[in-house]
């Protein structure tokens, strides 16, 4: 007997003798409304599993009887409750650290992005992603972003390949020594991935360039991580005849985003609900002193049409900065793309037209190693 069909009879099973044991503990009194709502939780799961319309659903389970049921209702909540605790089990579980990867001095607390290789010899498959942490300082919030090595990292065009891979995003509340499962398959590749973090109360950042490439007719992956303003802190043991590898590209230019992320760690601004202000007002202060440059697409007008920004970024001059705001669609991913993000200060800041001048800039991008000299991560 197959595992699906004994669930399926056990679940059967199971009903029918919660429904008898629920036909004697229901009344009239239940309040009706509680059944409606339970149904259509129910028939809302049913539905994305099968297809079949949910009203179809809600009136099936109305002609079968409020006995039967709640007591699948009953079965039903505790699968799912046992699914995502198995779920957060596996997502969470911990992954001894190798000795081989543990034998390099460590001389500054890092974390890095890891494939678990599970078939070397197959030489597509995607690999199950783990987050590691050799060190015995804990990270806490945790962002990266991952890109295509070719990408170097640079955030045009919008659509570019640099935004290619959003689904391999890692969020991590605290991150204690060991090696966790991320819930990401990494095919094989080039990549960089940069992080963002807080370590001993103070802001850090490290760029990792992850490389899951065919050697000798098997599958391998070469890691190194850089501080962000120093130097290399790790680097994976590898073959001596890929020590000779190029080096990656100097860093180009972030979109603001992660400079906004950045800076807010290293400032202590907490005011999510007003979009940082502090940081904006920072970033734009060192801006306006030349202290570090910003980039954008310059809005342009097409005669009346609907509002537009060029196709190329370029150099936004401090003076723009005197009477122009960073607005609050520059502090998160989802303001990318051909939206605003500056502003006037005033009304008439930038004219007669009030806010219809075509002065704004979209799409802002900055040097991170300029900001992380003015906000050292240590």
């Amino acid at each position: 007997m197959s595992r699906k069909l004994r669930l399926y009879l056990g679940f059967i099973g199971a009903t029918g003798v919660l429904s008898f044991l629920f036909r004697w503990l229901i009344h009239d009194w239940v309040p009706t409304f509680l059944f409606d709502r339970a149904f259509g939780a129910m028939a809302t799961e049913i539905a994305s599993w099968t297809g079949i319309p949910e009203a179809r659903l809600i009136a099936s389970m109305q002609d079968i009887g409020v006995p039967i049921v709640l007591a699948a209702l009953t079965i039903w909540a505790a699968y799912r409750i046992a699914f995502r605790h198995a779920h957060a089990q596996a997502a969470s579980q911990t992954i001894p650290i190798s000795a081989e990867l543990s034998s390099q001095k460590q001389t500054d607390p890092f974390f890095y992005f890891s494939a678990d290789i599970l078939d070397p010899k197959n030489l597509t498959a995607a690999c199950p992603g783990r987050i590691v942490n050799e060190g015995n300082i804990p990270f806490h919030e945790v962002d990266s972003w991952f890109s295509p090595e070719a990408a170097n990292r640079n955030p045009d065009p919008p659509d570019g390949d640099y935004w290619s891979l959003r689904h391999l995003k890692v969020t991590w509340r605290t991150l204690h020594r060991g090696a966790f499962r991320t819930g990401k398959n990494i095919p094989p590749g080039h990549y960089w991935v940069e992080y963002n973090a807080i370590c001993n109360d103070v802001s850090c950042g490290f760029h990792e360039l992850l490389r899951i490439r065919e050697f000798k007719g098997e599958l391998v992956q070469l890691i190194d991580v850089w501080k962000d303003g120093g130097g290399k802190v790790y680097s994976s043991p590898r073959p001596p005849e890929l020590n000779s590898l190029p080096a990656p590209d100097s860093p180009i230019d972030a979109p603001i985003w992660r400079a906004v992320a950045y800076v807010r760690r290293a400032i202590n601004d907490t005011n999510h609900q007003k979009c940082y202000p502090a940081t904006l007002t920072a970033i734009r202060q060192a801006a306006l002193d030349g202290k570090i440059k910003l980039r954008g697409r310059r809005e342009i007008d097409v005669g009346g049409g609907p509002q537009t920004f060029s196709d190329v970024s370029s150099d936004i001059p401090a003076e723009y900065w005197k009477v122009s705001t960073i607005g609050a669609l520059a502090t998160s991913e989802e303001g990318w793309g051909s939206y605003p993000h500056t502003n006037p200060e005033t009304l008439y800041a930038w004219g007669p037209k009030g806010i219809y001048e075509k002065k704004r800039y979209a799409d802002l991008t900055v040097n991170m190693q300029e900001i992380k000299r003015l906000w050292p991560s240590r």
